[in-house]
Order: structure tokens, then sequence, then C-alpha cells
């Protein structure tokens, strides 16, 4: 009888796993030929999602798993099987920085922004250029906002209002260090809301004044803003915030498309929404009035696109504009704009109080093109626009290079295709992984020229880990041998490259060197005690440290 009950429950577990495989086999995308992959994980429950999933519990990233995969498989091209990305077909992970650069800048025809990151990113900004297509009214988009970019809206808009903001944050941790002794503390949201401050006061010529507040709650009678501070802020940025929780909650969830679904019924998210688009669209509609009526209110990024807009307009080069477009524009600005610089800068506080002889080496190279800063005072905006001071851009790069803020990119192939050798389907989403732990090994996987793109091969470019090994942080490695910074001095794409790469790319540097120079000038940051300077980080849209202890205080002059 016992043997009869042992035989059947054998056949039922047996008959169970052959209709599993079965189902699988039938519902999981098939692997592209020749890619690698780790075989096992293409019949587990949800693919690699359970891979994914524990990988993110333990680190609090999600995006340089995809780069250890190919760690792990010693190739620079791998596929991963994520329901979440596909249920038709592999993901392709391609972290070989040669061949990243070559499909963003001359692939575009073949490989085009991937269709998830609409889906992702659909129900906050659908009308933001980050997550169109490729085409025409992307093209007139991008060169309506080029004027954002422009060297003369950089210096006479940009660079004050980074200069305002900084001096504000300056102001403020010096009212922190004297009122707690000296002890350090959390600066993640002070440098947040200094380049949301930052963002807002370009795209819009007011003042947010969210460091203001926070001076003020230290002490309520310090004044430092001449002129007044937008009514209404922190409900906004509350409201900002909420919406970028839910993009990164979405673009981290195991089902993206899903979470989207839910976030979209929830009351907390819908009012945010709606507040977000009161505050632009009355911006919107105000900057217009004073055009119209040409009041001077001053330059701004709104203000300029609303005059090319008109000039473009009137030469029969624009259509009639879209105000959501507009609004959508302002609020990826503003999201972006601010997350990434922040993001960047605490990773350079970081670096810069575990590496002392670098950060006196950088002091010492500011003060030498800011004399005047040996007094204590620090240089004005024309003055920091002006400089040249090689090491300051060198260490901004190997900021970027090591923290890799944004560490991937999607593709999607509209055509079969090949890429490193391997025949790629229509319609696979590719990630480029242009920053994790795959970038900080040397000669992790050579591959043979005949596989790669008609540039990739030949153009190649490799640090010199004579000067340092690619896990150090050394900035020294962007210097020539006569001192001048060198920006291709080795790969690193922390922009991406090419027609899609980061349109915000000039105002995220040049925020960034503001910062680190301003700062510099103003504090030494001592090196912490271990549990306060750890390398934790979590991602999103964007990777940043988990925190950011700081501990300011007053160099000596």
């Amino acid at each position: 009888m016992m043997y009869a009950i042992t035989n059947t429950a054998a056949l039922a577990v047996t008959a169970g796993v052959l209709l599993y495989l079965i189902l699988v086999s039938l519902t999981v995308p098939r692997p592209i030929p020749g890619v690698p992959h780790k075989r096992g994980w293409r019949w587990a429950p949800g693919g690699h999602l359970a891979s994914l999933g524990f990988y993110w519990f333990f680190s609090g990233e999600s995006f340089s798993w995809f780069s250890r995969e190919c760690l792990d498989l010693r190739s620079p091209v791998a596929q991963v099987f994520l329901p979440s990305f596909s249920w038709t077909r592999p993901t392709l992970i391609l972290a070989d920085l040669a061949e990243i650069e070559d499909v963003a800048m001359r692939r575009l025809g073949e490989m085009d922004r991937a269709s998830l990151i609409h889906d992702l990113l659909d129900f906050v900004m659908p009308r933001a250029t980050f997550s169109m297509a490729t085409d025409e009214k992307l093209k007139a988009q991008r060169r309506l906002w080029s004027v954002l970019l422009s060297p003369g809206f950089l210096r006479e808009v940009a660079a004050p209002r980074f200069h305002e903001s900084i001096s504000r944050l300056i102001e403020l941790w010096e009212l922190k260090s004297a009122s707690n002794g000296g002890v350090p503390f959390e600066a993640t949201e002070d440098l947040r809301f200094t380049a949301l401050d930052a963002i807002w006061g370009t795209a819009m010529n007011s003042n947010l004044g969210m460091v203001q507040r926070e001076i003020q709650k230290i002490n309520p009678y310090h004044h430092s803003v001449s002129e007044p501070i937008f009514q209404g802020a922190e409900k906004f940025v509350h409201s900002v915030e909420n919406l970028l929780w839910t993009l990164n909650w979405t673009m981290t969830s195991i089902y993206p498309r899903l979470s989207q679904w839910l976030i979209g019924h929830l009351s907390f998210f819908k009012n945010s929404q709606r507040a977000v688009d009161d505050v632009f669209y009355s911006e919107i509609d105000n900057t217009r009035a004073d055009l119209a009526l040409a009041r001077n209110q001053g330059l701004s990024g709104l203000s300029e696109v609303l005059k090319r807009h008109a000039n473009l307009l009137s030469a029969g080069q624009a259509s009639v504009n879209d105000i959501d477009a507009l609004k959508d524009e302002l609020l990826q600005f503003l999201v972006f704009g601010h997350e990434t610089t922040s993001a960047a800068v605490g990773w350079a506080l970081k670096h810069l109080a575990d590496n002392q002889d670098i950060q006196a080496r950088l002091r010492a190279a500011l003060r030498l093109a800011f004399p005047a800063t040996t007094d204590g005072k620090i240089p004005g905006v024309a003055d920091i626009v002006a400089a040249d001071v090689p090491y300051l851009e060198a260490f901004v790069s190997e900021v970027l290079r090591v923290s890799y803020v944004g560490p991937v990119a999607f593709r999607e192939t509209l055509s079969d295709c090949d890429l490193m050798g391997y025949r790629i389907p229509a319609g696979t989403t590719i990630l480029l992984v242009t920053g994790g732990p795959s970038h900080l090994v040397e000669d992790i996987y050579p591959q043979p020229n005949s596989g790669r793109g008609h540039s990739s091969g030949t153009n190649k470019r490799y640090w010199d880990t004579g000067v340092a090994s690619l896990q150090q942080f050394a900035p020294e490695r962007w210097l020539r041998v006569d001192g001048n910074y060198d920006a291709i001095a080795g790969p690193s794409l922390p922009f991406s490259t090419g027609a899609r790469g980061c349109f915000g790319r000039k105002i995220a540097l040049m925020e960034l060197k503001f910062m680190v120079a301003m700062l510099v000038l103003s504090f030494e940051f001592p090196r912490l005690e271990f549990h306060l300077s750890g390398y934790g980080s979590t991602d999103a849209q964007i990777r940043r440290p988990t925190s950011c202890y700081v501990q300011p205080i007053h160099p000596a002059r």
C-alpha cells in the first residue's frame, strides 16, 4: 500500500514538473542564438526576476546587477529573461563602452529609445523628450529648448542662479556647524534643495527658497534673499517628490506597467499631479502675458523658450505650441536637472573626504585660479565661468566615472541587426550599461574587432592603468603630461552620447563645477568614521548615495 502511494506521488510530481516545463517552453522567450546567458534562470518562474530581486534587496541597487551579469559571464554582451521588460523576448545587455558609443552615435536608424521608457514615463510626463521616439516632433521640441544650452544663457541666466543657490547652501552649513558643535550631519536633503532652487530659478526666474527655509529653521531671524520667495513652494516640492517617488518605484518594481496602473488610481498621485500641473500652467500663462505686454521680468528658461517659439512660428518653422508639451518638458528639466547634480555632488563629497590629498590639491588649484579666495572671499559668477582649472575638470570627470549616476540607457532594435557578432531580432530591448562594476575591471572581456561596429573596433580607447587602477579614484588619469585636462583620456559615458544623449549635459556640468568649486573653497571636509562614510547606494532614475554625511569646517587661510 505504501509503495503504491509513493509511486503515485512520484508520478504526480513528475507530471507536474513536465507540465511546468512544457508551459515554460511555450511562454518563456527563446534565447537569442549564441548570446551568453545563465541557462538555468530561463526555466525559473519569472526568469531572472528572483536573482534581480535578491540583488536589489541586499544592495539597494538594481541596474548594477546588469553590469554584474556581464562580469559573471565574462562577456560584454549578455541576455536575461525579465518579464517586467518583455514577455516575448529576452533583454539584451551591452556593457562595452566603445560599442555603446557606436550604437548611440551611428546606429540610431537601427536602435532607438526603447518604447518601454515611454510606457514607464507616460503617466507622469508623456510629452517630454526623454521618452520620445527619434522623429521630427522630438527634433522640433529639442530645437525649441536648445536655447537653454547657448553660451549666453548659461553665462547670464544659469550661472548667477547656481552661484546664488550655492551661496545659500554655504550659509546653511555654516549655521548648522555652529549650532551643532561641528558634529557631522546628513547632507542629502540640503544638496537636493540647493540643486532644486538653482534649476527652478534658471527655468522660472524666481526664488523657490527651499534652502532659505532650512536656514530659517535654525535662525528664524536670518534673511539673506533679496527677492520674494515663491509662495506655495513647499506644497509644490512635496508634489514633485511624490511624482519622482512614483517614477522610481515603477522603474524598479517587478512589474512596472502593473505598478503604473495601480499608482495611477491612487488619490495622492492624482493630487500631486494636479498640484504640479497647476503651478506650471500658471507660470506659462504669466510668462506669456509678460511677454505680450513687454513687461521686463528678467531672463528665464521659460521666457527664452516662449520667445524662440514665437520667432519660429512667425518664420513658419514651428506649429502652434502645445502647452502640455511645455509643461512636461519643464517637469523633466526640473526633475532630472536637480536629481543628477545633487547625487553627483553627494558622491563628490564622499571622495573628497576619503582622499585628503586630492582635496588639498583641488583646493590649491582653485586658490591659484582665484587668488582673492585666500582672504575668505568666494569668487564671483563671471570669475568661475571664465576660469580654466584643469584639476577641477579632472575631478568632476572622475566623480562621474566612478559614481555612474546614470548607469544605463534603454534602446530597442527597430529591425533585425548585428551587434558584436550576434544577430539581434527586431523589437529587442537593449540595456546600454554605461557604468557599473564591469567597467572597473581591466581587460575583463577582450572582444575580437570582427564583431564590432565599424568604428568601435578601430577607435576603441583604453585607460592608462599605469596612472592608477580602474577601481581607484584618481583625477590625475584625466590630465595630460603638461597638466592640461584631456576629456577623452579614456572611455567614459556618464551622460551617454549621440542624438539621444543627455540633453541637459552642459547645464549639469556647469552646476556641478560651481558646487564643487564653491564648497571646496569654503570648507574643508575631514575624513569621517567608517559608519558615516560608506558607499552604499540606491538607484532608479538616478544612482545616489544611501547616505551622505559631511563635517564642513572653514579651511586654514
